[in-house]
């Protein structure tokens, strides 16, 4: 999505025309926007209406509907699996052990599992000034005197976004670091975040072709 409002790709749309309904793949082009009908899949009939009152300048406005076919729970699981993944890839059994590791790792391998809820756990790093040369590198954190990683990941495609997820770093009971990410989600929601030099466990690790 990110990259079809950058002027990459497309999203899929339906289009409402004085009430004759097209399906269409939408441009985000920088200064205009185009509505390509994809004819395949929509009515030769409300195609043809829309042709011809474009044509006599009748049309005051197009409405459209925007599908973003976007899974929310399925985004954070694949987030919070690559972070329990780079964390498993550092530590070892000797982290991942723990009880609390353990309810994340069902919750990652199980969709129907709904806690801990992954809103809490997942943020986006909206800043520009992160220069990170490769796929990942782990934060340590202390959230109310319970100490946690942040495990922060490069996701590019055409356009580049870093994600972050919060993963536990002791054997703290899960509802016990749910509540807190929860807690720091509300009153940190939006709000800076500072990361100094001696807080990254190793430096960043190098991308491969």
């Amino acid at each position: 999505m990110k990259d079809t409002f950058k002027g990459h790709g497309t999203l899929p749309v339906e289009m409402n025309v004085a009430g004759n309904r097209v399906v269409a793949n939408l441009e985000w082009k920088e200064g205009h926007k185009n509505f390509v009908i994809v004819e395949a899949g929509s009515d030769p009939r409300a195609i043809a209406a829309i042709n011809n009152e474009l044509a006599a300048g009748i049309v005051p406005q197009i409405d459209f509907t925007i599908f973003y076919k976007y899974a929310t729970n399925n985004f954070n699981t694949a987030v919070l699996r690559s972070a329990y993944l780079v964390l498993f890839d550092r530590f070892g059994y000797d982290y991942v052990r723990h009880e609390i590791v353990q309810a994340i790792r069902r919750r990652i391998c199980d969709l129907s599992i709904i806690q801990p809820d992954l809103s809490s756990l997942i943020i986006e790093l909206k800043s520009d000034a992160i220069k990170l040369d490769g796929s990942h590198f782990i934060v340590r954190r202390r959230v109310s005197g319970i100490d946690c990683f942040l495990v922060i990941i490069r996701v590019r495609k055409a356009t580049t976004t870093y994600l972050g997820a919060f993963m536990p770093n002791a054997s703290h009971p899960i509802d016990q670091f749910e509540a807190l990410m929860e807690q720091y989600k509300q009153q940190n929601n939006g709000k800076s975040l500072t990361i100094r030099r001696d807080d990254f466990v190793t430096p960043p690790q190098k991308s491969t072709p």
